[in-house]
């Protein structure tokens, strides 16, 4: 009775800390992740994934929530998702457009950070090809 106890209460401390754990990876990976998502609306409720150059996907449900481990993406895909986000200009596009209801896409390091917002149809063609690309890998989740 008393291991059966012990267990529990191991598994109910592994629980309660993988959220931590998740949350730590991503603010210490030195790696390039992309950051994307929707919020705003009465609510201002905001969804936010994190796709790591690992494969590693993320997502947190609020701003001050913590991340959760959702799945780990194939490797070819990750790489053609970093590849298209520079092929398609976006590294060096500049859209901060935010409206009521917004969608994002941010490509961040230890060392520097670019973030992309628009509101409904305000983003060009190739920004909306790139999210709606991320968005087909959530949609399996």
């Amino acid at each position: 009775m008393r291991f059966i106890i012990s267990t529990c209460l191991f598994l109910l401390y592994i629980m309660n800390s993988i959220p931590a754990i998740a949350q730590k990876k991503i603010a210490n990976y030195p790696k390039n992740i992309i950051y994307f998502g929707n919020g705003g609306g009465f609510s201002g409720l905001e969804t936010t994934y994190g796709l790591m150059e690992s494969g590693d996907l993320y997502k947190k449900k609020n701003l001050g929530d913590e991340y959760t481990f959702l799945t780990r993406l194939k490797s070819d895909d990750v790489k053609q998702i970093f590849l298209n986000f520079e092929f398609l200009g976006l590294a060096t596009m500049q859209l901060n457009e935010p409206g009521n209801t917004y969608s994002f896409i941010e490509i961040s390091n230890s060392e520097k950070k670019h973030k992309l917002t628009w509101s409904g149809q305000a983003a060009p063609g190739n920004l909306k090809l790139f999210y709606s690309i991320l968005q087909h890998f959530i949609q399996n989740q």
